[in-house]
């Protein structure tokens, strides 16, 4: 529980009921104290304010059950709800029937009666609101070599998720092939040439399922080979900087590092951003962890503390000494040495309120220390300085379309930033200026188009490479044109190599590092002659 302004705040699912048994282990436990306060000698005229015990109220079957400390020289307790008085009770302990489809959110304080009847101050409010269990949604998926992979928006109050399948010719017969704790699944017993439908539900501690969610249709087909002059061959051996859940390390400590949204490399050092638990991790080349970074530093291998409010972007600057952190929901920009210590956090000041809420979570660092940051709600490009003063904007109607990462190309006079709105998926392309040159991108699925894109950056002869969340694609694009230059296949010129859930993408000389936030990895892939290797 977190305080809020004197009050506390609990949330709940409506599902998330105990038993019976433990009902009554805990009645027996607490009991035994309710009516010490009958029998105390009263102290000063006005009783203090009963506090509630920890966990309290919480849903117990269909009611909700309440219990808080006794208060000495108390004769009863007043319990209210929502401000008005519910009951009053000799015990330290109150049961509210409520029915099963009661949701919402609800306040209970408690206040102690002495024996003349003065009552005391009451508790601070304790908020419970009650969720009902929902059917996941946003279910997507994307077949790679030998495996589907699937991903779904979380559901409040759920602790665990059931994938369920069913073959195109049984469409009915539904059978549960899987169960996570997160947000994705990969399926990998799947058979070329079959079509497969997939659906998913949420279950709480209880044991209780939500509705199922819409059902996802894939197909396990062979990838369509491309044209010789569209692509680059690439032979996979392995991945380096494998990013799992709950990486136990050499040292036997562990750390939790779900889903990869960023990367930054340095000489000899990569920062990763994690969505899955708002922190950054920093690992040597070869994928070894190092540490990870909240808003107040630099913490120790083994700390779970929370981490940033939302990070999002990781950038270094052009002399690649300092590393600068989004977090979207703090609205900071926190700034920090290679080695992991806090230096200055910026708050981004705008000379006048922006048109709508600013939804910031990607940024680029220029070589002056100004901070670029696309604003996807308002569609345009805030440039501030180092102090955090917003010095310029750009980006005019039908220029930007929810914009999300973003390059700067300073060799070529080139800022590159993509577009995710659904119906304008694509890549702008401006002068440093601030100057609109072009805009380009095909909305579909397949090599060069756009579905969901990710991370862009650009190569040492210009070239824009983009990573697409959904394709899985990594595709290298003409900077003049906007057309496609290739995209990379595997050794034999049959597979295409594929990225899943692509999200950051970082080029580095003849390297390429890729976040994949559905199966928590970051891939590299190493550049030589006409080959890419995945390392």
């Amino acid at each position: 529980m977190s305080k809020m302004w004197g009050k506390y705040r609990t949330k709940v699912p409506s599902s998330r009921r105990i038993g019976g048994a433990l009902f009554r282990i805990i009645a027996g436990l607490i009991l035994p104290v309710a009516f010490v306060g009958l029998f105390a000698t009263p102290g000063m005229a006005e009783l203090p304010s009963p506090n509630f015990l920890p966990g309290f109220p919480m849903l117990a079957g269909n009611q909700v059950m309440l219990m808080w400390v006794p208060v000495p020289g108390a004769k009863e307790y007043n319990v209210y709800k929502n401000g008005k008085l519910l009951s009053t009770v000799p015990a330290t302990q109150f049961f509210e029937s409520i029915s099963e489809e009661t949701t919402g959110e609800f306040k209970y304080q408690v206040s102690a009666v002495a024996v003349d009847g003065t009552e005391g101050g009451r508790s601070p409010e304790q908020i419970l609101s009650i969720v009902k269990l929902q059917a996941p949604k946003g279910l997507v998926g994307r077949v790679l070599s030998g495996s589907a992979a699937l991903r779904w928006g979380s559901v409040e109050g759920a602790q665990l998720y059931n994938i369920y399948r069913a073959g195109k010719e049984d469409p009915g017969k539904f059978n549960l092939i899987g169960s996570v704790t997160a947000d994705s699944y990969r399926d990998s017993t799947i058979e070329m040439g079959k079509a497969y439908i997939y659906k998913v539900s949420a279950k709480d501690l209880t044991g209780k399922e939500s509705p199922l969610s819409d059902p996802l249709e894939m197909i396990y087909e062979e990838p369509k080979k491309a044209g010789k002059e569209a692509v680059v061959k690439a032979r996979r051996t392995r991945t380096v900087g494998v990013l799992k859940p709950g990486l136990e390390l050499q040292s036997g400590q562990k750390v939790d590092l779900r889903a990869p949204f960023d990367v930054a490399v340095a000489e000899d050092r990569i920062f990763v951003s994690h969505t899955g638990v708002h922190r950054v991790s920093a690992f040597e080349k070869n994928g070894r962890f190092l540490f990870s970074l909240n808003d107040k530093g630099k913490l120790a291998g083994d700390d779970q503390s929370k981490g940033f409010g939302r990070v999002a972007g990781v950038r270094l600057n052009p002399q690649k000494d300092t590393l600068y952190v989004m977090d979207g929901q703090a609205m900071k920009v926190f700034v920090y040495t290679l080695d992991g210590k806090l230096v200055k956090s910026i708050s981004p000041q705008l000379p006048k309120p922006p048109e709508k809420e600013l939804v910031f979570y990607s940024l680029e660092v220029d070589g002056d220390g100004n901070i670029w940051i696309p604003d996807a709600r308002n569609n345009k490009v805030r440039i501030f300085n180092p102090q955090g003063k917003e010095i310029r904007t750009f980006g005019k109607e039908g220029e930007l379309f929810a914009p999300g990462f973003s390059t700067i190309d300073g060799k070529n006079d080139r800022f590159y930033v993509v577009n995710t709105r659904k119906d304008k998926v694509g890549i702008s392309v401006f002068a440093l200026d601030g100057k609109f040159i072009r805009f380009f991108g095909e909305k579909g699925v397949g090599p060069g188009k756009f579905w969901a894109p990710g991370g862009i950056d650009v190569m040492e002869d210009g070239s824009i490479v983009e990573a697409d969340a959904i394709n899985s694609y990594i595709n290298v694009f003409d900077p003049e044109t906007g057309r496609l230059k290739y995209h990379f296949l595997a050794e034999d010129g049959k597979d295409i190599v594929q990225i899943a859930s692509a999200r950051g993408i970082r080029v580095t000389g003849d390297r390429l590092y890729v976040c994949s936030s559905i199966i928590n990895e970051v891939d590299v892939l190493e550049m030589f002659g006409d080959i890419f290797e995945v390392k």
